[in-house]
């Protein structure tokens, strides 16, 4: 399968298309954030969960990239990049990412656990969607 062209996947189809496939119903009003390393085919998602949510929907493969981060206030971090990327029919390979800090903050180890959690199904063998177990 051919990819769009960036400038195509800034059309309303491609980006309906792109949405539907990864379950974000409004994707439409989103505009790409270059700052971030956005692009049309590349959309940068809040947390592991979230991308947990769209592996959900749209499955995918997912690679892990541990990384540097620096922040605005110039504190660089050590995260890891959990990409996960998806065939969209008719786009070509579209790209969500979440960054992950597994750093246990007091007062956070609720959400660190579920996380944790998150990435480990994110990571483990998956079948293909519509597969027998």
């Amino acid at each position: 399968m051919n990819s769009a062209a960036p400038e195509q996947a800034q059309t309303p189809g491609y980006a309906a298309a792109i949405g539907e496939a990864l379950g974000i119903p409004n994707i439409s009003a989103h505009a790409p954030r270059p700052e971030l390393g956005e692009t049309p085919t590349r959309l940068v998602v809040w947390d592991v969960l979230g991308l947990r949510d769209i592996h959900a929907t749209a499955g995918g493969a997912i690679s892990l990239l541990q990384t540097e981060r620096t922040g605005p206030d110039g504190i660089t971090q050590v995260v890891i990049e959990l990409t996960l990327t998806v065939d969209v029919e008719g786009v070509g390979p579209v790209e969500a990412v979440a960054d992950w800090e597994p750093a246990l903050t007091p007062g956070q180890e609720e959400r660190c656990w579920r996380e944790f959690v998150a990435v480990a199904e994110l990571v483990k063998p998956q079948p293909p969607l519509g597969g027998h177990d």
